[in-house]
C-alpha cells in the first residue's frame, strides 16, 4: 500500500495513477487540461513547418525530372561524338601505311631526335620524268 502524494491516502496499486501516484479521488479533482495561445502557436508552427517541407520536396521532383531530360541529352550527345569518332578512326584506318610517321621518330618534345644518317639520300628526291 502506497500513500497519495496531493492528499496522504493510504491507496492500493489499483486504485492510483501510475505515473503520478495520485489516488482516484485527487484524479477526479485534477483541472481539465487547456489549450493556450501558445499551445496553439507551436501546434501552428509545426504545421507550417512540415508543410513548407512536403513542398520543397515536390519542387526537388520537378528538378529531378529536368536533370533526366539534361542526362538524356547529354548522353545523345555523347553517342554522336562516339560515331563521329569512330568513322574518323575507320578513315584513318584506310589510309595507306606510307602516311603513318614511322616508330623511330620521336614524339615526345624532351626526346632527342633521331639521328642516324640514311642509307639511301637520294631515296627521297623527286626526279623529272625523262623525256623521248
Amino acid at each position: 500500500m502506497a500513500n497519495c502524494p496531493k492528499c496522504g491516502r493510504t491507496t492500493t496499486v489499483w486504485n492510483r495513477d501510475i505515473l503520478s501516484g495520485f489516488c482516484s479521488r485527487c484524479l477526479i479533482q485534477a483541472p481539465t487540461v487547456r489549450l493556450g495561445c501558445g499551445s496553439l502557436f507551436l501546434i501552428f508552427m509545426i504545421f507550417v513547418i512540415t508543410t513548407s517541407m512536403s513542398n520543397s520536396n515536390k519542387k526537388g521532383g520537378n528538378s529531378n525530372h529536368a536533370t533526366r531530360n539534361q542526362v538524356e541529352q547529354l548522353r545523345k550527345e555523347v553517342e554522336s561524338i562516339e560515331i563521329k569518332i569512330r568513322k574518323l578512326q575507320s578513315t584513318v584506318d584506310k589510309l595507306p601505311e606510307a602516311l603513318t610517321p614511322p616508330a623511330a621518330v620521336s614524339r615526345d618534345p624532351g626526346d632527342t631526335p633521331d639521328t642516324t644518317p640514311n642509307p639511301d639520300p637520294d631515296a627521297n628526291k623527286l626526279t623529272p620524268p625523262k623525256l623521248k
